[in-house]
């Protein structure tokens, strides 16, 4: 009987260690994310909301067909682009933003007070400087992320936003 319960311990302390070194390994391969590439997910979470977002604001209260369009054309791009952020960022155990981050909301508040022309034009002033700067973020990312999948991600959406930002310059939808 004192044969069987030290067998007995030792295969239940050896499942428990083996479960123990499971969890761990798991919670290891979650935590291997990179600090520039969380940062990369993170960053481009809120700009993939705001742009949503602002889309729908630019539908909304756009007074040119330029403008209803291309905020149209960014809630479709940019939300199949969240889409697939999360689920890269699921994968990998990452947690995304829900929501847009304070600069962001100060600029959909801003824009939310104008109207007619005066919302167009900041709307497309606004719309320029963020694809010009996600344009060198998405590049620097597929050029030097150190995680694939957060690569990839930022490969296939650096074509979308650079012709997103082809339609702001040219002042026509492809």
């Amino acid at each position: 009987m004192n044969r069987h319960f030290t067998i007995t311990t030792v295969l239940l302390a050896a499942g428990i260690v083996a479960l123990f070194s499971t969890n761990v390994q798991a919670q290891n391969d979650r935590g291997r994310v990179s600090a520039g590439d969380r940062k990369f997910a993170m960053e481009a979470a809120h700009g993939g909301i705001a742009e949503v977002r602002l889309g729908e604001l630019a539908e909304q209260k756009g007074s040119s067909e330029f403008v209803r369009r291309f905020g149209h054309r960014m809630v479709e791009d940019h939300g199949k682009a969240n889409d697939d952020l999360q689920s890269v960022a699921s994968n990998m155990g990452l947690t995304l933003p829900t929501e847009p981050n304070g600069e962001q909301r100060e600029l959909m508040a801003r824009l939310r007070r104008l109207h007619g022309a005066a919302f167009d034009a900041a709307y497309i002033r606004a719309m320029k400087m963020d694809h010009q700067m996600d344009i060198a973020e998405f590049k620097k990312e597929a050029r030097m992320g150190r995680e694939a999948g957060i690569r990839r991600f930022a490969s296939r959406t650096l074509p979308i936003i650079q012709g997103h930002y082809r339609m702001l310059m040219n002042r026509r939808m492809m």
